[in-house]
């Protein structure tokens, strides 16, 4: 099945530089324009809700509590077991027969899903600019990949203006950038145009440099639509709530033809990168939407990729 030719792309500009790299679409472009300050006035209200974080704790399993640390910034369950003990620089301690020296603990990290729990804090409200400002969650998750740590540090705000709603990703350490995220978005959009049965995300802006990056959306709010993740073994959403059955759900066997064709696709231009945990799907229509478009192009902002154990 195909799409019904004739939509109108959106005008989409970029500008690259040595050392900065920016796109954006002209509308949303324009939108800025037409609110001086608004973009200076939406950094602050970013940053004071970062300040003013601090998620209730909640049970995740009867008698297991899970709760934020701000000092660390990450997110601990009530679990014991061992940890690996680092140094000053982040490094493996190793005892004098070469091994890795362990310290138990009565809490470990929460990973969930992608790694990052979405937990949102107190809504920050402008009433000038009429901006509404909402951290959804922070990520500060790492994972092993042979002789390196892969380390992400990101934001992730809800952000209304007027009524408009965007999804905004602010990061320090990240593998996909918000201007490779926008390109990458583009590319995917016109590599599944003519399947029905997609959605790619609708990118406005992205901007990076070897510090920062910065990534807007519009906002879709995928969760109350019934929206999951596709691979099999996620139990929850983002926001660590259980996946419920549904009544009348499509055949499991036309889902994953469809979810295998948009991989396919996906893969043959270089945008597969996580596609499993990034490409969601609603049981009841087949119907699929695809966010967090990575590539293989995709260059580095900070330091996310680090020396493991050497």
């Amino acid at each position: 099945m195909v799409k019904e030719p004739g939509s109108q792309q959106n005008e989409i500009r970029s500008i690259e530089g040595r050392s900065r790299k920016l796109a954006y679409d002209v509308e949303f472009r324009n939108k800025l324009r037409e609110n001086p300050g608004i973009l200076k006035k939406g950094m602050e209200m970013m940053n004071q809700a970062i300040d003013d974080y601090q998620p209730e704790p909640f049970e995740y399993r009867p008698g297991q509590m899970v709760r934020y640390d701000k000092e660390t910034n990450t997110w601990l369950i009530e679990e014991r077991g061992y940890e690996p003990v680092r140094d000053e620089n982040g490094q493996f301690v190793f005892d004098e027969r070469g091994a890795v020296v362990t310290r138990e603990v009565t809490e470990q990290p929460f990973y969930l899903g992608r790694a990052t729990l979405l937990a949102p804090g107190e809504t920050i409200n402008n009433p000038d600019t009429g901006l509404e400002v909402t951290l959804l969650g922070r990520s500060n998750r790492e994972g092993i990949k042979g002789a390196y740590r892969i380390v992400n540090v990101c934001n992730y705000f809800k952000i209304k203006m007027g009524e408009d709603e965007y999804f905004v990703k602010e990061s320090a350490e990240t593998l996909n950038p918000g201007f490779d995220e926008f390109q990458n978005t583009q590319a995917a959009r016109e590599a599944l145009k003519d399947i029905d049965f997609v959605e790619v995300v609708d990118a406005q802006l992205g901007y990076q440099d070897g510090r920062q990056s910065l990534y807007v959306s519009r906002w879709k709010d995928l969760e109350s639509r019934g929206f999951r993740v596709s691979v099999g073994w996620r139990q929850t959403d983002d926001y660590g709530k259980y996946y419920q059955s549904v009544e009348n759900p499509v055949d499991k066997q036309e889902i994953r033809r469809r979810y295998q064709l948009i991989e396919k696709i996906l893969r043959e231009n270089d945008l597969g990168e996580d596609v499993e945990n990034n490409l969601l799907y609603q049981p009841q229509t087949g119907q699929f939407f695809l966010i967090d478009v990575t590539g293989k192009n995709t260059e580095e902002v900070g330091e996310p990729v680090r020396l493991n154990q050497f």
